[in-house]
């Protein structure tokens, strides 16, 4: 599971750059496991925040496996996880998103 507070938004990031990686409207959406559940990204490039959210269209709600993970994870989180880290380190490659190494600002 990934942590926002591990992840800055990139300092030059601008709507070019976000239309250019599949971003509408400073919203990134897609399919993550089959048709069902979508990993939506939301970047306000006017505080350079953001924030995510796994998706389970069929049922109009969070996909609640992903985030109530004390009893166990199961295979289709597992696959979540894996095709959000390969998501995640594409938005790296170009500056969308960045992570923070702890205790210095990668923005400055």
């Amino acid at each position: 599971m990934i942590k926002i507070d591990d992840y800055v938004v990139g300092k030059e990031v601008n709507t070019e750059l976000l239309n250019n990686n599949g971003f509408r409207y400073g919203t990134f959406k897609c399919y993550i496991y089959k048709d069902v559940i979508q990993f939506i990204v939301h970047i306000n490039l006017e505080n350079k925040e953001w924030d995510y959210q796994i998706y389970d269209v069929d049922h109009a709600l969070l996909y609640a496996p992903y985030y109530n993970r004390e009893f166990g994870v199961n295979d289709v989180v597992k696959n979540i996880d894996k095709k959000i880290r390969k998501i995640m380190k594409e938005f790296e490659k170009q500056n969308i998103i960045i992570k923070e190494l702890e205790g210095i600002d990668v923005n400055e």
